[in-house]
């Protein structure tokens, strides 16, 4: 029995909210399922290149226009679990559990689209696995360099001439979120891509952490949808 009704889902939600924590975030599968709704057709290839949880799985699957998921996933337990959501359901998705600034493999080409939501550098911590980024490339520039510029260098190379890049980053989260927004788009589009839509979600702050920044209830993550070319 825990003390006080003080459970671990308890313990988690008080870090949260008081402003010293956060929780991880999970990605919306209605939302996954709208763009990929926007941009792709039947039969279309897609490459995740942080894969996460399986929520644009999820929402590329429940479009059923038989499009076909490659992914990336370096976390073992995620991964893994990944695999078991796959095999349930029979989706037709491949990963591989490596970093996207990893060699991709050599048949992973002419991909319809590109989309993720990365990690925001070590705002996140999903595991402690040597695999993870945040880990390998522990100084913010080096990380920038060697993680998500070769990301976004592997993405070009594999992406159809007419296809679309897409990313999701919270940079109104904080001033911290703003930066590295600055700095990742910033990457995209010195490596060739023009900047074709953005979309903006709202997402709920918790009634006690809001003191903390601004003081608004909600904030906005941005999603941002990249062609080849000037």
């Amino acid at each position: 029995m825990w003390p006080m009704d003080i459970n671990p889902l308890a313990i988690l939600t008080g870090a949260k909210n008081s402003g010293h924590a956060s929780m991880g975030s999970v990605f919306k599968p209605l939302v996954a399922k709208a763009a990929y709704s926007k941009w792709l057709s039947p039969g279309a290839k897609v490459v995740d290149y942080s894969c996460g949880f399986g929520a644009r799985l999820l929402g590329l699957e429940s479009l059923g226009i038989g499009a076909t998921y490659f992914g990336f996933e370096p976390n073992p337990e995620t991964f893994a679990n990944l695999g078991r959501m796959i095999e349930h359901f029979g989706f037709g998705a491949h990963i591989v559990q490596q970093g996207s600034e990893d060699r991709w493999p050599e048949d992973w080409v002419d991909f319809d689209m590109a989309f993720s939501s990365p990690p925001y550098f070590s705002a996140e911590w999903y595991c402690d696995d040597q695999a993870q980024c945040y880990i390998r490339f522990l100084e913010y520039g080096q990380w920038l360099e060697m993680f998500w510029r070769t990301t976004v260098r592997s993405v070009y190379r594999t992406l159809k001439p007419d296809g679309v890049f897409g990313l999701n980053v919270g940079g109104q989260g904080s001033a911290a979120m703003a930066s590295l927004e600055a700095d990742m788009c910033r990457i995209v589009e010195e490596e060739g891509f023009s900047l074709k839509e953005e979309w903006w979600m709202r997402t709920s702050r918790s009634h006690l952490s809001k003191k903390k920044g601004t003081g608004q209830t909600m904030k906005l993550e941005g999603i941002f949808f990249y062609g080849k070319g000037r």
